[in-house]
């Protein structure tokens, strides 16, 4: 009779924590996604707004128009480079995640490789009593017929 992995609770608990970082790295992939979606949201407003701003000068404006204008791109260059800061840190958090992530699969991995070894032990043993048994009757039934 097979007895079963003697590291199998272990085991179990490598392979929960690798579904558990991979579920992670998942949710941290999708947040640096949206971090990066309104990056580039963001610098396209700003593109847009300069262009709105770069016509509006060759048809005139006034100075209060012009320091609206001036003053609304700082504030959108402002937010473009909180956003970035934003998505380096996202970056930052998914690669944590990956390498968490990376640790329990070789974890999970190492235990089915030792997992493995142990049944190969066990077919081998079967393997020999069996021989053993079969050797034993073979003997035997030899043994009777010299008799």
């Amino acid at each position: 009779m097979k007895k079963p992995f003697s590291l199998q609770p272990i085991r179990e608990l490598a392979k929960r924590q690798s579904d558990d970082a991979a579920a992670t790295l998942g949710r941290l992939r999708g947040a640096e996604h949206k971090t990066r979606q309104t990056l580039e949201a963001l610098r396209e407003y700003r593109n847009e707004y300069q262009a709105r701003f770069e016509q509006a000068l060759m048809n005139g404006i006034s100075p209060g128009e012009l320091n609206n204008y001036r003053a609304f791109l700082a504030k959108l260059d402002r937010a473009v480079e909180e956003q970035q800061s934003l998505v380096e840190q996202s970056e930052v958090r998914s690669e944590t995640g990956l390498q968490q992530w990376q640790v329990q699969s070789r974890k999970v991995k190492s235990f089915d490789v030792l997992a493995a070894r142990e049944d190969e032990k066990h077919r081998k043993e079967e393997s020999r009593q069996e021989q053993r048994i079969l050797d034993e009757y073979s003997a035997s039934r030899n043994g009777k017929q010299h008799d």
